[in-house]
């Protein structure tokens, strides 16, 4: 009985850790598969849709505007830190239409190229 138990345990615990995963189905995204675009919906689970941003598209002031942005966003929320190659990972319910989202992004996108609240990185 405890050995059946202990098996049922750690078959739980992979499945949680499993579930716990940053994206539905991989971790991210190469930088050919981002090149030549602003943004990328790559990824997506059973409830999420997950988004790629490029955030060297911005100046320093520029992309400290669109954290801003998502973080007062009702349709985004941020699930990372910035990688490696500047990318930023967002999440959005699949409740959510699409185009709303490309839609929220866009806009943000543009008002962060005109906008500025706060010159520094909310990473840094």
């Amino acid at each position: 009985m405890k050995t059946v138990l202990t098996l049922i345990l750690i078959f739980t615990g992979i499945s949680l850790a499993s579930a716990q995963h940053r994206f539905g189905g991989k971790d991210g995204v190469s930088v050919q598969e981002m090149t030549g675009k602003e943004y990328l919906q790559f990824d997506e689970n059973s409830s999420k849709l997950f988004w790629a941003i490029d955030l060297n598209i911005f100046n320093d002031t520029q992309k400290s505007t669109f954290q801003e942005l998502v973080f007062n966003s009702d349709n985004l929320v941020a699930i990372s830190t910035p990688d490696v190659n500047n990318f930023w990972y967002l999440a959005s319910f699949k409740i959510k239409d699409i185009e709303i989202v490309k839609t929220e992004l866009n806009n943000m996108i543009e008002k962060s190229r005109i906008l500025t609240t706060n010159p520094e990185d909310k990473y840094k």
